[in-house]
């Protein structure tokens, strides 16, 4: 899994030059050679800011079969956000199988062990990559 915090690190190391401290990323530069270190993260974290009610903010966890999703549907005060809320939701895909995530598994208990895995995964990887909402107009149960 490679990210697009992963390019500034990747551009350091091709110059030859120490990725600075603030780079959240890290090089793929071996990856590229086809040769993927073993401590490559197997999942991520991302978060979509802007808000609009068909398309509300959400943060999420990936990781090789299963996506988990938040729907938090707050605008958050995000230039170019939506002041309409939409009410929180969760999604959940099993991507080996259900490769093009037509069936929302949420509340399939077969996944219940999975759903738990990946939202403790979830707020590991938030507070990982620094993501508070602590200073945020919020109203959630994230």
């Amino acid at each position: 899994m490679i990210l697009n915090i992963d390019f500034a690190a990747l551009f350091a190391d091709y110059a030859g030059i120490k990725k600075p401290a603030y780079i959240q990323g890290e090089s793929f530069r071996k990856n590229l050679a086809g040769d993927t270190p073993n401590n490559w993260r197997k999942s991520m974290y991302y978060r979509y800011w802007q808000h609009a009610p068909i398309r509300p903010a959400h943060l999420g966890v990936r990781d090789e079969r299963y996506k988990l999703i938040y729907f938090y549907g707050q605008p958050l005060e995000m230039t170019g956000s939506d002041k309409k809320t939409t009410a929180p939701a969760w999604e959940f895909y099993d991507l080996q199988n259900d490769p093009m995530e037509t069936h929302n598994a949420i509340n399939d208990k077969q996944y219940t062990k999975e759903i738990s895995r990946l939202k403790k995964k979830l707020i590991k990887l938030k507070a990982e990559a620094g993501d508070s909402d602590v200073n945020r107009p919020f109203s959630s149960n994230s």
